[in-house]
Formats: structure tokens, C-alpha cells, sequence
């Protein structure tokens, strides 16, 4: 909830307490993964994902779409693709893992493949709001969320 409250250190600092009071819960370093990639150091957040991963082989959807989203900021293209499809063959309605793959797609200039993936996200959600979205992404660094934001755009989300 911190980092959704623009209370990034604090997020920081509880999901690192999290991982240290309990180093063998996947889902520890799995949050902290992704609150890095939101504050700005998606490179330490693609190592915690990775070892969530490895705690839980198993892991649903929402590990491979953490990790999607720290290659695409890190311009990590095609492996963020293939997260991003990974986390959608595990779970094909997850509005997130399409937004990430349509943004991947626009920003390496692949627009038919962008605008087929936001038209399959309308398809699933047709009350998908941009607007609404961007309200919610916590990126730490404006210009982040300003990329994002228009790749989405980019791709025929509005």
C-alpha cells in the first residue's frame, strides 16, 4: 500500500523487512521486485523476481509480469515480450500483462502487434479507462510513467 501512496522508501523499507523476516517466502522478494522496478532500480527488482522464482517454481502470472516490467524500463525488449506472454499463458485475463506487452510492442515500433494487444485488453475489459490507469502507476520517476503512458497511447489505448 506505501507504494501506492507515493511512499516509496517506506514501501522499500517494509517489503526488505518482509524479505528478512522471512528470506525463504517467495512472495517477499516478489513484492520487493516489484516495488524496485517502481522506484527506480529495476535491475535489483529483476534480481528479487528471479528469486521468487526460484523459491516458487510454481509462481503465478503475476511474478512473470513483475519481471516484464523491469526489462521493459530497463529497454530489455524481447525478454520483456516474453514475460509479459508468459504471464499471460498463465492467466489470459490479466488486464496488467496486456498493458505491458501493448506498451513493449509500441515502443520497439512492432504497431500491429501493439494494437491487436490492446484490442484483445478491450476485448476482456471493455470498461478499460487509460485515464483511470495512469492514475494508478506508482513509477518513481515521472518520465517512466510518461513513456509508458504513451507507448499505451501509441497503441490505440485511450
Amino acid at each position: 500500500m506505501y507504494l501506492f501512496q507515493r511512499q516509496r522508501q517506506q514501501a522499500v523499507a517494509e517489503a526488505e523487512r518482509a524479505v528478512a523476516l522471512a528470506p525463504t517466502d517467495a512472495e517477499g522478494y516478489l513484492w520487493l521486485g516489484w516495488i524496485l522496478n517502481y522506484v527506480g532500480r529495476p535491475e535489483e527488482g529483476i534480481t528479487k523476481l528471479e528469486q521468487a522464482m526460484r523459491l516458487n517454481p510454481q509462481y503465478p502470472a503475476n511474478y512473470s509480469l513483475g519481471l516484464g516490467q523491469g526489462y521493459r524500463v530497463l529497454g530489455r525488449s524481447e525478454e520483456a515480450i516474453a514475460a509479459f506472454e508468459k504471464a499471460l499463458n498463465c492467466n489470459p485475463k490479466l488486464p496488467a500483462a496486456y498493458l505491458g506487452l501493448a506498451a513493449t510492442y509500441s515502443e520497439v515500433g512492432q504497431e500491429e502487434e501493439a494494437q491487436a494487444t490492446a484490442t484483445e485488453l478491450l476485448r476482456i475489459d471493455p470498461n478499460f479507462s487509460l485515464e483511470l490507469w495512469v492514475q494508478r502507476i506508482p513509477f518513481k520517476d515521472q518520465t517512466e510513467s510518461e513513456r509508458y503512458v504513451n507507448a499505451l497511447r501509441k497503441a490505440g489505448l485511450k
